[in-house]
C-alpha cells in the first residue's frame, strides 16, 4: 500500500481513458473510471484508519469529465407517424407500452402477468430482463429502489393488456405442446423470451425501413418524459412516472425541456407587472 503513488493511479486513469475509443472497443468510460476511483478511496481510507498508510495519494488524481447523455426523443406528432408505420409489427405493442410508461428496456421486457392487477387497475414494476455475457438473464430487481414503482391503469390500458392476454392464449393453443410456458407479457408467439438486443436492433431497422426519425430504443423513455413536459407536467411528476431516485436526475436530463410550465410562469409574472407600463 505504501508503494502506491499518485503517479501510478493517475497513469492508470489516463491509460484507460485514452484507450477507450470506438475503434479499438477498449478502455473505460468516465463513469466507470469514477466508480473505480470510489473503490480506490474505500481501500485507501480503510488503510489509513488501520494506520497502514498515512498519506492520501488519491487527493490530486484527476478524473475525465463526465459527459451527460444526449437526450433524443419523439414529439407527439412523430409518435403518431411511428404508430402508423409499425402498427403491424410484432413488437408494436411492446414499443407502445415503453413510451406510455417511460420504461427501460429491461423493465418492459421484464413485465409479467403477475405485475398486472386487473381488479384494482394497477401495474407494478419489480422484475427485469437483461443481457449478461450474451445470455438473457431475468432478475427480481430493478435498477434502483425508486425504479420499483406502481402505475395506475386507465380503462384503455386495461383493455390493452386484456387484448394481449387473449392473443397469448390463442398463440398457446396454436403451438400446443411446443409452447414455452412462462409468465412474461411480451414474447414470441411460441412463448420464447425476446433477446433484449434483438429488440433494440429490430427497432432500429423499423425506423430505417419506414424512413422515420432515428432514435435509440432507450430514447422512447426520453420521449415519454418530453411528452409529459410538453403538456405542462412538472419535473417531480416526471420523476415519479419514470422512477428516478432523485428529481435532480430528472432535471439534469429534461430540465431544458420544461418550457411550457416556464412559459406559463413568464405569462403570470408578465400579467402581474404589466407590459404596458414599460413602453
Amino acid at each position: 500500500m505504501n508503494e502506491v503513488t499518485f503517479e501510478a493511479i493517475q497513469k492508470y486513469i489516463d491509460e484507460k481513458k485514452v484507450s477507450g475509443n470506438k475503434i479499438t472497443g477498449e478502455g473505460l468510460s468516465p463513469k466507470t473510471l469514477k466508480s473505480h476511483m470510489t473503490v480506490f478511496k474505500l481501500i485507501f481510507n480503510l488503510a489509513r484508519k488501520q494506520k497502514i498508510i498515512y498519506d492520501d495519494c488519491l487527493e490530486f488524481v484527476k478524473l475525465p469529465t463526465l459527459s451527460h447523455e444526449k437526450v433524443n426523443f419523439y414529439s407527439a406528432e412523430e409518435v403518431q407517424k411511428v404508430w402508423e408505420a409499425i402498427k403491424d409489427d410484432r413488437i408494436f405493442h411492446l414499443i407502445y407500452a415503453t413510451i406510455y410508461f417511460g420504461m427501460r428496456r429491461s423493465e418492459v421486457l421484464g413485465l409479467r402477468w403477475d405485475a398486472i392487477d386487473f381488479e384494482n387497475k394497477m401495474l407494478i414494476v419489480r422484475h427485469t430482463v437483461v443481457m449478461y455475457n450474451n445470455k438473457v438473464v431475468a432478475k427480481d430487481s430493478t435498477k434502483t429502489d425508486a425504479s420499483n414503482r406502481t402505475y395506475p391503469l386507465s380503462d384503455d390500458m386495461i383493455e390493452f393488456f386484456k387484448w394481449l392476454k387473449s392473443r397469448e392464449e390463442e398463440e398457446r393453443a396454436a403451438c400446443g405442446k411446443d409452447y414455452i410456458e412462462n409468465d412474461y407479457i411480451f414474447k414470441w408467439p411460441n412463448g420464447k423470451l425476446y433477446d433484449p438486443d434483438y429488440i433494440s436492433k429490430h427497432f432500429k431497422k423499423l425506423l430505417k425501413k419506414n424512413d422515420l426519425k432515428r432514435i435509440r430504443f432507450h430514447d422512447l423513455r426520453h420521449s415519454c418524459a418530453a411528452l409529459l413536459l410538453s403538456e405542462g407536467r412538472e419535473l417531480y411528476d416526471v420523476k415519479e412516472w419514470l422512477g428516478h431516485s432523485d428529481v435532480n436526475i430528472t432535471a439534469k436530463f429534461y430540465g431544458h425541456l420544461d418550457m411550457k410550465r416556464k412559459k406559463d410562469l413568464g405569462n403570470t409574472i408578465g400579467n402581474s407587472i404589466g407590459f404596458k407600463n414599460v413602453v
